[in-house]
C-alpha cells in the first residue's frame, strides 16, 4: 500500500467518523460521545502526517525524533545527576550508564557481557566498552541526540547537468 493509499483511507475514515460526530451532535444536543471525537482527531492527525511526509523526508522525521527521545534521555540524566546531594569529597557525581543498567537490569549487563566475550574477543568488553559505558549517562545520549540530529537534518537537493 502506497502512502498516497493509506493518505486517501484514513482521511476517508476520518470525514466519515467526524460526520457522525457532527450528525450525534445535531441530533441529540450533546457533545458526541469521547471516544467518537478522539478517533475522529487521530484520523485527521494521521492524515496530516501521512500528507506532509513524502520518501525523501520519512528517515529523517525518525531521526529527528529520535534525536529528541535521546536529548529527554539526556536531559533528564542529567538533572538526576544535578540535583542529587554532592559525594562526601564535595564533588558531584554523575551516574554511569553501567550504573543505571546494572541497578535496572543486572541479567542484561551479564548477557551482553557474555554474548560480546562468545562472539568477538572478551577484551572488547573488558576494556572497550565498559569505558564507554563508564561515562556519564547523560553525556552518551547527548552524544546519541547530536549524532543523530546531525543525520536526519535537511538535506539540499543537488542537480547536477550533463551537456
Amino acid at each position: 500500500m502506497t502512502a498516497q493509499r493509506l493518505l486517501n483511507v484514513i482521511a476517508l475514515a476520518a470525514l466519515v467518523v467526524t460526520i457522525a460526530a457532527l450528525l450525534i451532535w445535531q441530533q441529540s444536543g450533546e457533545p458526541p460521545p469521547v471516544w467518537l471525537r478522539r478517533i475522529a482527531i487521530a484520523g485527521w492527525i494521521a492524515a496530516l502526517v501521512i500528507a506532509s511526509i513524502g520518501a525523501k523526508t520519512r528517515p529523517r522525521l525518525m531521526l529527528r525524533f529520535l534525536s529528541a527521545l535521546f536529548a529527554l534521555i539526556a536531559v533528564v540524566a542529567a538533572i538526576a545527576d544535578w540535583s542529587r546531594p554532592p559525594l562526601p569529597g564535595g564533588a558531584l557525581g554523575a551516574t554511569t550508564l553501567l550504573d543505571y543498567l546494572t541497578n535496572f537490569t543486572p541479567s542484561l549487563i551479564s548477557a551482553i557481557e557474555t554474548a560480546i566475550s562468545r562472539t568477538t574477543s572478551p577484551k572488547l568488553w573488558s576494556p572497550v566498552l565498559t569505558s564507554v559505558l563508564d561515562l556519564p549517562a547523560w553525556l552518551i545520549f547527548a552524544g546519541f541526540a547530536v549524532l543523530t540530529g546531525y543525520a536526519g537534518r535537511p538535506r539540499r537537493d543537488v542537480r547536477v547537468f550533463v551537456n
